[in-house]
């Protein structure tokens, strides 16, 4: 990805070739939009973690669109992790089936049915706390279930605040 590629709007213009599938994150939401207060206020609050855009986006008019998100929990080092939103496919629905059967909690892959848009949080590594974090967030804020980049797992908001809670670096 390139963090050169944003139009004068916050749009992200550049490809999306993060090689791994990433945290995706199953969103109730019509459109590619990302409003960083929102994001920022639903981390606060919930998951003691701020978050705030690279590049400020003024209004969205696209069906995907990307942001590099600075990921700064109370407790630990700030990071910064890419996320696309995009409408979701067959094959996001295939990955949280191979996941709720693998190691998920039942009824995920309905609530996903449900969803048309996701986002994608990149990561290669299911142990990445800001990944993780900011997937929560999404997750909180969009009522959807998340997947892990291996598909080994489903599962929603409060099983990823138990992650983070159990994790070395906990999110408080």
């Amino acid at each position: 990805m390139d963090e050169e590629a944003f139009d004068e709007h916050g749009g992200y213009r550049g490809a999306w070739d993060h090689p791994g599938p990433g945290f995706l994150v199953f969103a109730q939401k019509p459109d590619a939009s990302m409003v960083e207060a929102d994001w920022d206020r639903q981390g606060a609050r919930f998951m003691a973690t701020r978050v705030g855009f690279t590049v400020p986006k003024t209004h969205h008019l696209a069906d995907s669109d990307a942001a590099l998100v600075v990921v700064a929990p109370d407790v630990a080092p700030p990071g910064k992790r890419w996320v696309l939103s995009r409408p979701a496919t067959e094959a996001d629905r295939h990955r949280i089936g191979v996941a709720e059967a693998t190691g998920g909690l039942g009824g995920m892959s309905q609530l996903a049915a449900r969803a048309g848009r996701v986002f994608v949080v990149a990561s290669d590594e299911d142990e990445d706390p800001l990944a993780l974090a900011l997937a929560a967030i999404l997750s909180s804020l969009y009522l959807g279930p998340i997947v892990l980049p291996s598909d080994r797992q489903t599962f929603g908001v409060q099983t990823a605040r138990r992650k983070l809670e159990s994790a070395s670096r906990p999110y408080r």
